[in-house]
């Protein structure tokens, strides 16, 4: 009796595996890869011994993606960025100096005078009816200036001048974003590193999220382009306080020069009105002042694109790195530069489809992984098929883009994992073969160990008649 309950059961178990793999061949034309187990496709993970690095991809690797979102244009640390450069610190706008002249006023006499740079770079001194240009000029090049200034004045031949920057406006920096305490800061030492800017802003508010630090930075270039232009000089005939329409405006620059002088003067008529200005000296040089802009058209408005400025660079610091002691991320900060930390990225990442738990889940301020977020979405379940997982991520402008992900790979090391952002929705699917092999598997039950079965079958009625 047993063999044969155990014959027909077998003889079951090979005939549904037999209808099943008909069927796995028979329905639809679609191809279906081959899963880590063929009873169970939900089973995903890497059986071998031997270790493996695999690398973790930040974005979506298929063009379409969206850039990254903080300074796209972001360059790494280089090796210039780390070198300290000592030199003496140049007068800049909205400095305070404190300046000390002797004999003024009066022989053996010292007058002592607090004075703040314009914004074009100059100050004014007593007794000087031009002020002088200080920015870019160290204390002791502008204790030179100042002397030679009074001595070509004709008012004190060798002055004796003594310059101190009392409060250096150009030697500073800025911190901004997720740090304890954000603001404007002096730089005190040419050795003044990202380490120590940290520190004076009270350390950043969050290591945990923080992986990146940027830092925008002036170009030593675009030094020379800060100057602010010499104001222009009037025209002799116009006052340069009155309105003037643009034929006067257009009158006015046919008629300067190089040099800023006119020649022998002419009449022309300008709004109905007979005004003495000087002619052009030829048609090039008009030509050469003439307008080049143009109108847009009546009726029509349109905002120019915005550029990207040219002055202006911007470094990536990887801050983890920097912070577990990997020193060659300590860079130097320099005058105007602009430490900017972004704060941890919040938000929720959506997990859908065959999986045990579906629902929304909190990055936390951590960079979530895709197969992070499938073990905390507790698995998949009997019916998934790891190879059909798609990635649903939004881009700019409204947009949003579905990507295929092979779990199964990904699990066994195969292809990078990614990491999650927020807004995410990962789909886990399935196929018309899972639920024939979920059914299958789940008409066999195993017991192990030891015990002992009780059939009513076997019971004896005789016993109740004792």
């Amino acid at each position: 009796m047993v063999p044969n309950i155990i014959s027909r059961t077998l003889k079951s178990a090979l005939a549904s595996a037999g209808l099943v793999s008909v069927f796995a061949l028979a329905v639809g034309c679609e191809s279906y890869e081959e899963p880590k187990s063929f009873l169970d496709p939900a089973q995903v993970g890497r059986l071998k011994l031997e270790p493996l690095v695999v690398p973790i991809l930040s974005k979506l690797d298929i063009g379409a993606d969206e850039e990254d979102a903080q300074f796209a244009g972001a360059r790494d640390v280089t090796e210039a960025d780390l070198l300290a450069t000592a030199s003496d610190y140049g007068v800049s706008a909205n400095d305070v100096l404190s300046v000390s002249i002797s004999d003024l006023l009066g022989p053996n006499t010292v007058s002592d005078r607090t004075i703040r740079v314009t914004q074009t770079g100059r100050i004014s001194l007593p007794l000087l009816q031009q002020p002088i240009k200080v920015e870019g000029l160290t204390e002791q090049q502008l204790e030179r200036a100042i002397s030679d200034a009074y001595r070509d004045s004709q008012i004190l031949t060798n002055a004796q001048v003594s310059v101190s920057v009392i409060e250096a406006r150009g030697r500073t920096y800025t911190v901004s974003g997720a740090v304890g305490a954000p603001g404007l800061y002096a730089i005190y030492d040419t050795d003044f590193r990202l380490l120590d800017a940290l520190v004076t802003a009270r350390e950043v508010s969050s290591t945990t999220g923080t992986d990146t630090i940027y830092i925008i930075r002036k170009k030593s270039n675009a030094a020379a382009g800060n100057a602010a232009p010499d104001a222009p000089k009037a025209t002799p005939g116009m006052d340069p306080l009155a309105p003037q329409s643009n034929a006067t405006i257009l009158a006015r620059k046919s008629v300067m020069l190089q040099d800023g002088q006119a020649p022998a003067g002419g009449i022309v008529t300008i709004d109905g009105k007979e005004v003495v200005v000087n002619p052009p000296a030829s048609a090039t040089q008009e030509a050469a002042v003439a307008p080049t802009t143009t109108e847009p058209a009546a009726g029509k408005f349109e905002f120019n694109s915005l550029k990207e400025p040219q002055d202006r660079e911007v470094i990536r610091i990887p801050y983890q790195a920097l912070n577990s002691g990997q020193l060659k991320y300590n860079v130097i900060i320099k005058a105007q530069d602009l430490i900017v930390v972004p704060g941890p990225t919040l938000g929720e990442y959506y997990m859908g489809g065959n999986v045990q738990a579906p629902g929304a889940y909190s990055l936390a301020a951590r960079k979530i992984t895709l197969s992070q977020a499938v073990v905390a979405a507790r698995g998949l379940n009997d019916v998934a098929w790891p190879s059909r997982t798609e990635i649903v991520r939004r881009l700019p402008g409204d947009k949003q883009v579905f990507v295929r992900v092979d779990l199964d790979k990904i699990f066994a090391g195969e292809e990078p994992d990614l990491y999650l952002k927020a807004d995410d929705r990962v789909n886990v699917g399935t196929s018309v073969i899972a639920p024939f092999l979920a059914a299958f598997r789940n008409g066999f039950r195993m017991s192990y160990g030891f015990g002992f079965l009780y059939d009513r079958n076997f019971y004896d009625d005789n016993n109740n008649n004792n």
